[in-house]
């Protein structure tokens, strides 16, 4: 096959990877063709297969960046745990952290969840990887701030987890409903508003399980 003609070969390559990760997360890999891909991208049929060969090829090089992307969370989280004036502000400020986070990497989550929810659980290999040295860290970090057994401390930190994860792949417009923010100013400033309340209640529902686990 002819090469492309394309005198910013990595800016298609992201087009195109862009184009799949989005498709990917909202429809699944079964409802998306390399067709619809590569209309995303605005490129030829051609180019994608250039590329990245087959639809198999493309969908497992977006779930490896996806998995590349989502391993930056354990930094992050360990440096504000570092940096924080104490404990409880520690561990409080993990729940905003994660939950901008899942929000800038939205289609990833998502495509993360329609893994999950098509197997019942991770790749093992992705799992122990990403999943459960965060975990791991939260529970103790938790269990020694508070005294509670790891496995009910790894229990609450699982549960905020996915309290943060499922606001955070909500649509703008139905969290402006759910978190009841009126206004005449534009959607993009009423859920910048409702990212807020949201942000404020999950820090509040954080703060009241660790106030019961001590």
């Amino acid at each position: 096959m002819a090469r492309p003609i394309d005198a910013d070969s990595e800016a298609t390559k992201k087009r195109v990877l862009d184009s799949a990760r989005v498709l990917f997360a909202e429809r699944g890999a079964g409802d998306t063709s390399m067709r619809d891909i590569a209309k995303g991208a605005g490129v030829s049929l051609a180019t994608v297969h250039h590329y990245y060969g087959s639809k198999a090829d493309l969908f497992q090089r977006v779930v490896d960046e996806m998995y590349a992307e989502l391993s930056l969370l354990r930094g992050e989280l360990e440096a504000l745990v570092q940096t924080a004036s104490d404990p409880v502000d520690a561990f409080l400020s993990v729940i905003p952290a994660t939950y901008a986070f899942v929000r800038r990497h939205r289609h990833e989550v998502q495509l993360l969840m329609r893994t999950v929810l098509g197997t019942g659980r991770l790749e093992v290999k992705r799992r122990d990887e990403l999943l459960l040295p965060v975990l791991e860290q939260g529970s103790q970090f938790l269990s020694a701030l508070t005294g509670v057994d790891i496995v009910r401390a790894r229990m609450t930190v699982l549960s905020l987890n996915h309290l943060v994860i499922r606001y955070a792949l909500t649509s703008g417009e139905d969290l402006v409903l759910v978190t009841g923010v009126v206004g005449d100013d534009s959607l993009d400033e009423r859920e910048a508003r409702a990212v807020a309340r949201v942000e404020a209640h999950l820090k509040d529902l954080a703060l009241a399980m660790l106030l019961r686990a001590e």
